[in-house]
Formats: structure tokens, C-alpha cells, sequence
């Protein structure tokens, strides 16, 4: 039998038949614990031949294929009274993939071609992933008519407002949201979009729109709006790194205001509009030197009455970075998804939507265990896995921050108190030498009989 988690994120999948149902879950399974391995590798002769009929069954969309991991990640939102969405798009490179028809476009001047991928994921107050509430994959092929000159509804930034709907419809009821994106879904219409009551956005504000304090105050940009609001606190952040800076520590000085934001000027007078909105602005104020300061103006549809407010914006806008976390963990933290090799984009799109479960279940392990280690650690791990661990350990593994740091050690994380925290790639490596141990412990089981 699988590993429990792998059971639980294939159950209620639209693949077919019970059979299909298993077979997604081995194959999420193996893929989790054969990273850097190619698809083919990864998956083994015991898993390759159904795993490449799953992934190329006709007429299977992504969304059937996830319906059992996007049941599974509304269960684990239900428990919250809150959750944050963040959602972000990056493209995923397959140039390498020449006899493949329907890549297309990467929007780069060195021709690559790909895929787009937009995902939606949900995370605790705190930040703690709890699953993908949507994914939506494509190719941008042949030419496109000026972006003015198309409806709303074809135009690739309605992908926010699709997503936005798909999520409504997958949270389970009862649980309130905030759907945090980036200047990229600065657009008018997205904060027109429908919303069901208990759902609110945070939106980086990408343009200079006019916008007016009340009923009466004169129209001036946002961003002028913002600037000029009174400071209400000073916050510390963590800027996470990346591959062109290191973390480091940022004092923002935080303001807000309540407007009203006009529609665009293009819009027939019927209908132009002005809506309701909050923004928060932050400003780093001592930046290092020869560093770029922070500046943030976020748009919101939640009410910022105070400071505390605007602060718990702030911070809900912090926890965006878990989707770009994602996609990094997809595209070079061991899982190497653009190393794919497909012989049909349909069957790609399925595989990639496979690899952001097994993001996903990466990203969950490594950052619950450093932030809450003392979650139980039955909550995320099998009997038999906690048999091995036990063993591992020299005694009974009680805690998520135990098991995950014996899994780190097995992929080469040294534990000591200096030592830099183990991340998504450590513990995919310790994770291929644990599901061995655990896949030898069942054969001994088995061998032994009742």
C-alpha cells in the first residue's frame, strides 16, 4: 500500500475506475520520493506502463485529475475558520521538447517555448500550505488580436477571475478567504468580479489609478493617496531570498486609507464606476546601503480601520511568497519539472499538474516541521512510517519537527545547532532512502503473515 498521504490526495479523483484511483496514488508516491529522477525512472517497472496511460488518457483534464487533491485541501481548509490564497503564474520552459506541437510562446526574447501555469494555493493565517485549490495550464500559439480589441472574457488576465471562481467553489462553506495576488492582477474588472460573502482580496496596485478620500476630496492617484495617509506603525518583515539576494530583515513604515477608486477612462459612461477600496502602503525607511527600498501600495477589499488593520494586510501579503516558493520547489528543488519528457502536451499538462501535489506535500513537510514542530506527527505520517522512524530515532517519534528533521538527516542535513535549516530538496532526498526502509519494513511484515 501506498503511503497514506498519497491515498488521501488520489481519493475522489474523476480518472475512470478504482484501479486508475490506485495507480495515481503510487504514482504521487514515487514521485515524491524519487526526485531527480526522470519521469520513467521515477515511476519504475512497476508503475511506468499505467502511469504513462494515466497521464495520456484522452479526454482527462487537469481538474478531473486533482479533484481528489482539491477535496482533500477544502477538508484541511475547513478546519480553519480563515485561509489565505495566494495565486501567481510563471511559465515552465520545454524547449528541449521540438517534436512536441502546441508549446508555445514564453514571452522572451530567446524565443523559448512552454507552457503557462497559474496556480492557486491555500495556506493557513500562519502560512502553512495546505494544497492547490486550482491550476490552470496553456500555451500561448499564433498570433492574438491587440489585447483592446478583445472581449474581457478572452483575454488572458481573465485567468484571475476564473481562478477566483474556481476557489469560491472549492472552499468548503463556513470558511472565510483572502485571495492574495500580485501587480499582475491589478485589473479593474478582477475586483468587480463576483465574491461570495467572507472572501476578500489583496492586490499589489500596478497602476496609477485616481482615486478620492469620501465623497468630496479631490481625485489624485492611489499611490499619491497612500503617500500622503498618515503613518499608523512600524513593522519588521523577512524578505526572503532569492537567487539574486539574500534574506534579510526590512522596517516598513505602514499607512492606509479608505477610497474610492475610479473605473478606467476608456469605459463607456455606462459603465464607469467608482469603488470602494482600502489601501496600504509600506515603505521601507533605512534601507542597506545600495539596496533598493521596499515599496508596497496593496489595494484591498477588506476594511483597514486602524493600525492593526493595515498591519494584518501587510502581513497577509507576506504570505504570497509561499506561491512563488512553490514554483520554485517545482521548477529547480529536486523536482525539476521542465525536465519532463512527454510526447503530447495534453499528457505534459497532467504531469506537471502531478508534480504541484508533490510540490505541495514537499513545501508542507519542510515548512510545518521549521515553523510547528510540535504538530503531531500521526497528522502526516503512517504507522509503518512510524514504526521506521521509531527505529531511526531510537525510541517513539511523537512530533512533525522530529520525524521531518530524521527524514533531513537521511538526505544529508547535518542537525546541528549551526547548521543552515534543511529544505524542500534535503528532505526529498531523505525521503527516497526513508520510503525504501519503510517498503522494507512492509516485506518483512508481509513475509511474516498474520
Amino acid at each position: 500500500m501506498e503511503s497514506d498521504w498519497a491515498w488521501t490526495e488520489a481519493a475522489g479523483a474523476r480518472v475512470g475506475s478504482p484501479l486508475r484511483v490506485a495507480t495515481l496514488a503510487g504514482v504521487l508516491q514515487a514521485l515524491l520520493v524519487n526526485t531527480g529522477r526522470s519521469w520513467s525512472a521515477a515511476l519504475g517497472a512497476r508503475l511506468r506502463q499505467a502511469g504513462g496511460d494515466l497521464v495520456r488518457r484522452a479526454g482527462l483534464s487537469v481538474a478531473e485529475l486533482l479533484a481528489g487533491h482539491f477535496r482533500a485541501t477544502a477538508a484541511r481548509c475547513s478546519k480553519h475558520a480563515l485561509v489565505l490564497v495566494s495565486g501567481d503564474t510563471s511559465g515552465l520552459n520545454f524547449s528541449g521538447l521540438r517534436a512536441v506541437s502546441g508549446l508555445g510562446s514564453l514571452g522572451n526574447k530567446s524565443g523559448a517555448r512552454g507552457l503557462w501555469a497559474h496556480s492557486a494555493i491555500a495556506l493557513t493565517a500562519a502560512g502553512e500550505p495546505l494544497g492547490v485549490l486550482d491550476l490552470r495550464l496553456w500555451s500561448r500559439v499564433g498570433a492574438r488580436a491587440p489585447k483592446d480589441e478583445r472581449p474581457y472574457a478572452q483575454r488572458e488576465s481573465y485567468k484571475w477571475e476564473q481562478s477566483l471562481q474556481a476557489v469560491q467553489q472549492r472552499l468548503p462553506p463556513g470558511t472565510a478567504a483572502v485571495v492574495i495576488t500580485d501587480r499582475e492582477s491589478d485589473i479593474f474588472e478582477y475586483f468587480l468580479a463576483p465574491r461570495r460573502a467572507g472572501v476578500d482580496l489583496v492586490v499589489r496596485a500596478a497602476w496609477p489609478r485616481n482615486g478620492r478620500s469620501g465623497e468630496e476630496g479631490p481625485w489624485q492617484t492611489v499611490l499619491a493617496l497612500a503617500a500622503n495617509a498618515t503613518p499608523l506603525a512600524s513593522v519588521q518583515v523577512l524578505v526572503p531570498r532569492t537567487a539574486t539576494r539574500a534574506a534579510r530583515q526590512a522596517t516598513l513604515v505602514v499607512r492606509a486609507a479608505q477610497v474610492r477608486v475610479k473605473s478606467p477612462r476608456k469605459w463607456p459612461a455606462r459603465r464607469r464606476c467608482a469603488l470602494p477600496l482600502s489601501v496600504v502602503a509600506a515603505s521601507e525607511s533605512e534601507p542597506p546601503a545600495g539596496v533598493a527600498p521596499l515599496s508596497w501600495i496593496l489595494l484591498t477589499t477588506l476594511p483597514v480601520p486602524d493600525a492593526a488593520g493595515a498591519v494584518t494586510v501587510l502581513r497577509y501579503y507576506q504570505r504570497r511568497w509561499r506561491v512563488e516558493t512553490q514554483h520554485e520547489t517545482l521548477k529547480r528543488e529536486g523536482l525539476r519539472v521542465e525536465r519532463l519528457q512527454m510526447h503530447s502536451v495534453a499528457a505534459l499538462k497532467r504531469a506537471i499538474a502531478l508534480y504541484y501535489v508533490v510540490a505541495w506535500r514537499a513545501m508542507d513537510l519542510c515548512l510545518a516541521a521549521r515553523e510547528q514542530p510540535e504538530q503531531p506527527a500521526d497528522e502526516r505520517f503512517g504507522a509503518d512510517e512510524l514504526t521506521v522512524l521509531a527505529v531511526l530515532a531510537g525510541g517513539e517519534v511523537t512530533t512533525l519537527g522530529q520525524a521531518v528533521a530524521l527524514i533531513a538527516k537521511l538526505g544529508g542535513w547535518e542537525g546541528y545547532r549551526s547548521s543552515p535549516p534543511y529544505g524542500p530538496k534535503t528532505v526529498q532526498r531523505g525521503l527516497l532512502k526513508f520510503q525504501a526502509m519503510v517498503d522494507y519494513h512492509r516485506l518483512r511484515g508481509e513475509a511474516r503473515g498474520p
